[in-house]
C-alpha cells in the first residue's frame, strides 16, 4: 500500500480512506478494466459485421493487444495468482452479443451452438491474454499471431457461412 500511494503521490492515508487493503485496490482496478473492455465492444461489434473472418480475427487481436498495451497494469493483473473475476451480468452480455454476430453470420447457427462456439471463441482470446501477460515483451507478437491462426482455423470450421460482407 505504500508503494501505491507513493506512485500515485498521495499520502498512505489517502489510499486507506478509499481502499481497505491491496486487495480492494486490485479489484477495483479489474472491476475498472473489466468496464473499460466492455464499453469498447459494442463500436468494435458494429465494425466486425462487415469484415472478411481474417480481417475479423485481425481487428478482434488488434483492439485486444491495444487494450492491454495502453493499461499495461491489465496484464500483471492477469497474470496474478488471485484472478478477479467481472460481474455475471457483463460476462453474459458479452457472450449474447458475439453470440448474436456469429448468427448474423451465419443464420444456420443456432443460439445453442453459438453460445458453444462463442466459449470456445472466447477460450482461445483469453488464452491470448494470459500468455501475453506471462510472455517476454520480444515474444508478444508471436503469440498474438500464434492465436489469432487458431482463432481463424477454428471460426473457419465452425461458420458454414464466411464472416465479411455479403454479396
Amino acid at each position: 500500500m505504500t508503494l501505491i500511494a507513493e506512485h500515485a503521490g498521495s499520502a498512505i492515508g489517502t489510499v486507506y480512506q478509499y481502499f481497505s487493503d491491496k486487495d480492494a485496490v486490485v479489484y477495483a482496478l479489474s472491476a475498472r478494466y473489466a468496464d473499460e473492455m466492455a464499453s469498447l465492444w459494442p463500436p468494435l461489434a458494429e465494425r466486425l459485421r462487415t469484415l472478411d473472418l481474417d480481417s475479423f480475427v485481425t481487428t478482434l487481436m488488434q483492439a485486444l493487444v491495444r487494450f492491454m498495451t495502453e493499461r499495461p497494469a491489465y496484464v500483471h493483473l492477469i497474470a496474478a495468482p488471485k484472478q478477479y473475476k467481472r460481474d455475471e451480468g457483463t460476462r453474459f452480455r458479452l457472450r449474447e452479443s458475439f453470440a448474436a454476430l456469429l448468427r448474423d453470420r451465419d443464420p444456420q447457427l443456432s443460439r445453442t451452438e453459438a453460445l458453444l462456439v462463442t466459449g470456445v471463441a472466447l477460450r482461445i482470446i483469453m488464452s491470448v491474454v494470459q500468455e501475453y501477460a506471462r510472455a517476454k515483451r520480444s515474444d508478444r507478437d508471436r503469440i498474438v499471431e500464434e492465436f489469432s491462426f487458431a482463432l481463424k482455423a477454428y471460426l473457419t470450421q465452425r461458420i458454414r457461412r464466411p464472416i465479411g460482407p455479403q454479396k
